[in-house]
């Protein structure tokens, strides 16, 4: 009996100790996201699978970054089929990169024939920041960046009258409006799209 009694309070503290582990690594919705998403492997008869595969009209990918060393980075993204997609809205997507710890969440927008706009929403595990930058891309000129920095922004921004608020308007409708309302749809998440949890935001727009 003793000995029953000293292995039902090891697995109880086991417990108690795994419970806060979990609360101190995983502080917001983006963490739940990352620490799921980065170890599945999304590759054919492999075990785990991600979480996100489960949302509808998701499609996974991995590829490797290129490195000097032997090994380069393996990088997972899904990314949502465009035909599926909102009016003007031509990407979403989510990227995991496990060795710089990140999470990126880009949202892609047509503005002209020829020019696009794309917002990244980089989540930093380790800072738990989330940075939001935007770039515009000519089409017509093998997708050339025409933003360098924030006068850039604010310059193209304003040729193609596109107010900060609708800036704002457009990236919560990918990532707030689409991509975590179908999160939290698929996995059982302690937080919301309203309720991101403990996360600074960086807007660089």
């Amino acid at each position: 009996m003793k000995k029953l009694l000293i292995l039902l309070a090891s697995l109880i503290s086991i417990l108690i100790a795994g419970n806060i582990y979990n609360r101190i690594k995983i502080q917001n919705i983006f963490d739940e996201i990352y620490y799921t998403g980065a170890g599945a492997t999304n590759e054919p008869f492999e075990k785990p699978r991600s979480v996100i595969e489960n949302i509808p009209n998701i499609e996974s990918q991995v590829y490797y970054l290129s490195s000097i060393s032997e090994n380069g980075e393996k990088i997972t993204e899904e990314r949502y089929q465009e035909d599926k997609l909102p009016n003007n809205m031509i990407g979403l997507s989510t990227t995991f990169y496990s060795k710089k710890k990140e999470l990126t969440i880009n949202v892609s927008y047509s503005i002209t024939s020829t020019v696009n706009l794309s917002m990244d929403n980089t989540y930093s595990v380790s800072k738990k920041t989330l940075s939001q930058t935007l770039s515009f891309f000519d089409t017509e000129r093998a997708g050339e960046i025409l933003v360098k920095d924030k006068n850039d922004v604010q310059t193209y921004s304003a040729t193609y009258n596109i107010s900060e608020k609708q800036l704002t308007e457009w990236n919560a409708q990918g990532v707030n409006q689409l991509f975590l309302e179908d999160w939290v749809s698929v996995y059982p998440s302690n937080y919301s799209p309203e309720n991101l949890g403990n996360v600074k935001i960086k807007t660089q727009w």
